[in-house]
């Protein structure tokens, strides 16, 4: 029996030649046509990651990034909303509202989580503009590309710092823009996110693009390991070796595969300081592991004591304070959880920490129902396909590093979530159109 050919798209879902070479020209005519929510997103990202008004002081006269956000949300919810169908990751975020909202209530100090509120709030309202406004491939090509700029700007500052030293090794390592990514370790996390997406991006432009802009393109990722490694964080080494033995066992050619996989290796080889790897070594037995422990050993005992809705959202500190205050050691103090997965349970209780374990495997799988319809439409989507699995690689990388920070509430999760519904939810309308066409 003879393949079926793939549906031929329609012109408004198809993303031009010249989008995907990457032409200047080509993509300026395309931001010129988007409508204000996605600049309200784009700018809204600007705002998270770059944070000017926190650089430049005398430009902290508003709340730049929820202002960017209202208005991405509010022009979503005028043209996109009645287009946009409900996902079982949809029904995952509202669960996850209402038992953070539960969680407030069998709270152990309320005003905590109620203060922290408009964190989840962002993160919300983040998660239906993203997923809601990109809903086409061309806008997600669109969309990637300024987010990729606003990282490579971190990780090129982070590349100069570490050269300035030398290529060596700070106990503190380098870090990114103030706020979500002001500390090392958080840095490092959002390394091991941006790392995956960018090569995965740049794989599905190869043959598109000019053998130049796709070793421009190649900076991106490379500068994301090293930034990894010049954070000085064993979380984001881990995740970044990680990621790289994933896409080696999901490699299509093995042996093929052992080429990217040995370079990984090898650059870390070379690049990782000798007191890195000696950290490397050392971990489980050193101090700092020994605290990490300690937290992790005590957050669970939160859990088990607040089985359901944990100690309360955000009411980790108080509740550290009133069970262990008086009994912290001298040179001891009030410490986070530093592992995502406690930190809901423990706050949120195993109700939570189920829920967020949904989400996490709904991601996944969603990926992966949206690199088979990317399939069934042929090599047209082949980039689409490819944005898939770097969204999966970045899921990995926070797995595997977001285990030894306290970033729950951090992008990481939120915004990978919003796009890869984003992304399936364009793919499934792509899919249908096509099929109403060829009818």
């Amino acid at each position: 029996m003879q393949p079926q050919p793939a549906p031929a798209l329609p012109p408004a879902f198809e993303i031009p030649q010249g989008l995907l070479a990457l032409k200047p020209t080509a993509l300026l005519r395309a931001y010129g046509k988007q409508p204000v929510s996605f600049w309200g997103l784009t700018a809204y990202l600007f705002f998270e990651y770059v944070r000017p008004q926190a650089i430049y002081t005398s430009l902290d006269i508003l709340p730049w990034a929820y202002a960017s956000l209202l208005i991405a949300v509010g022009s979503t919810a005028l043209t996109e909303l009645g287009k946009r169908r409900w996902t079982y990751l949809d029904t995952g975020m509202v669960l996850f509202t209402l038992v953070i909202l539960a969680s407030l209530v069998a709270a152990f100090d309320p005003k905590y989580g109620v203060d922290n509120l408009d964190i989840w709030i962002g993160w919300i309202l983040a998660y239906f503009a993203i997923s809601t406004a990109l809903n086409t491939p061309t806008r997600i090509l669109l969309a990637l590309l300024p987010w990729f700029l606003w990282n490579l700007k971190m990780t090129l500052f982070a590349f100069r710092s570490w050269a300035s030293i030398g290529f060596g090794f700070r106990d503190w390592g380098v870090s990114g823009a103030p706020g979500w990514f002001g500390n090392s370790g958080e840095f490092g996390i959002q390394m091991c996110v941006i790392f995956p997406i960018s090569l995965y991006f740049a794989l599905g432009v190869r043959k598109q693009v000019s053998r130049n802009v796709f070793l421009a393109l190649l900076v991106l990722p490379f500068t994301a390991v090293t930034g990894a490694i010049s954070s000085s964080s064993r979380g984001a080494l881990v995740g970044i070796a990680a990621i790289g033995v994933w896409m080696y066992l999901r490699g299509r050619y093995r042996v093929r595969g052992i080429i990217p996989l040995t370079a990984l290796v090898v650059i870390g080889y070379f690049f990782v300081p000798a007191e890195q790897k000696a950290r490397l070594s050392s971990s489980g037995d050193d101090k700092t592991s020994q605290s990490r422990l300690l937290y992790w050993g005590r957050g669970i005992e939160f859990a088990k004591e607040n089985p359901v809705l944990g100690i309360g959202y955000k009411s980790w500190m108080p509740y550290y304070q009133y069970v262990w205050g008086g009994r912290l050691e001298e040179g001891q103090s009030v410490q986070l959880s530093h592992n995502f997965a406690i930190e809901a349970a423990a706050e949120l209780g195993f109700t939570g920490l189920a829920v967020l374990i949904f989400i996490l495997l709904g991601t996944f799988w969603m990926n992966a129902r949206t690199r088979s319809l990317c399939r069934k439409l042929g090599p047209r989507a082949f980039l689409m396909e490819q944005i898939a699995s770097g969204f999966d690689g970045a899921l990995i990388g926070f797995i595997v590093s977001g285990s030894f920070v306290t970033v729950l509430f951090y992008p990481y999760i939120w915004v990978n979530l919003g796009m890869t519904v984003g992304l399936h939810l364009s793919m499934a309308r792509t899919m249908r159109a096509a099929r109403r066409a060829a009818a």
